[in-house]
């Protein structure tokens, strides 16, 4: 069996804003998509262009924040980079929002 990483990707709010939730309506809000449903999207195409064949994502709401789950050779990595990612996300949007 492939190992599992389990990823804490944050609260839904700060995960709804880092990953433009709900998507860009003028070119796919057609599709029905929860926010999770949407991280997976995303998390995915990336898996797959890194060239990770062996390995998938699940993503789901636990315990009041948004998990993903990696399995296969993808796990490890994202584990160490994705949330180092997000926070420098998470700055970036904190610095777009401030006034001057």
């Amino acid at each position: 069996m492939a190992p599992v990483e389990r990823i804490t990707l944050g609260t839904p709010e700060m995960v709804r804003d880092l990953y433009s939730f709900p998507n860009n309506c003028h070119t796919i809000c057609f599709l029905d998509q929860t926010l999770e449903q949407t991280v997976a999207v995303y998390l995915k195409a990336s898996i797959e262009r890194e060239g990770f064949a062996d390995s998938s994502v699940s993503v789901s709401r636990q315990a009041g924040t948004v998990v993903a789950e990696v399995t296969g050779s993808a796990g490890k990595i994202y584990a160490k980079f994705l949330p180092k990612y997000l926070a420098i996300g998470s700055l970036a949007l904190a610095a777009s929002t401030v006034t001057i």
